[in-house]
């Protein structure tokens, strides 16, 4: 099985592990004045509404863990390197491995990556569930049919909206407009 997987592996792998140089570049990761007010909120267990609940809540759980900030920019690391894997996953052809390793090592380095991989604000996260979410419905709209549609895609789509949703104040309009592109996009007209 891994066998089947090993060119994703590989790409997970890249990309973590430039992340985690630049982490280690600037360790233990950028924190900025809304950072320790949301890893305060955390430490306090008083969560206020200063930052959405389910981000400073999803810190608190991820405290459990490991109760340091590192954690936190290790899972954003995480999320990145999965949502950046299964982009190439998607894009992947038999011919476009190599190219994928050097975007790959390209993409990591850009400072909007690399940097802000390793900052904890909530606005990371956000960005790439976005980012993730984009390119499920980009996917999604490139197929002919929602039969070619799978149900690991809906479930993951639906998480994602969710944590859009959830991770900033003005998430709420976005998972809205979201939904409506999705609804008037023309694989959605052509099957109702």
């Amino acid at each position: 099985m891994l066998k089947k997987y090993k060119n994703d592996i590989i790409i997970f792998l890249t990309t973590f592990f430039i992340l985690g140089l630049i982490f280690l570049m600037y360790y233990p990761g950028i924190i900025t004045y809304d950072s320790n007010n949301q890893w305060a909120q955390v430490q306090s267990g008083i969560i206020t509404n200063a930052h959405p609940f389910f981000s400073t809540y999803f810190m608190l759980l991820l405290s459990k863990i490991w109760n340091d900030t590192r954690i936190v920019v290790i899972f954003q690391m995480l999320i990145f390197s999965f949502s950046w894997t299964y982009i190439c996953h998607e894009t992947r052809n038999e011919n476009n491995f190599l190219k994928q390793i050097i975007y790959t090592v390209f993409v990591t380095f850009i400072p909007i990556i690399g940097v802000f991989s390793i900052t904890l604000w909530k606005d990371i996260l956000y960005t790439y569930y976005l980012i993730t979410l984009g390119f499920i419905v980009y996917n999604i709209a490139h197929k002919k049919d929602f039969k070619n549609i799978s149900i690991l895609e809906f479930i993951i789509m639906g998480i994602l909206l969710f944590l859009v949703y959830s991770y900033r104040h003005n998430g709420k309009i976005v998972a809205i407009l979201y939904l409506k592109v999705i609804k008037y996009s023309p694989l959605y007209l052509n099957h109702v």
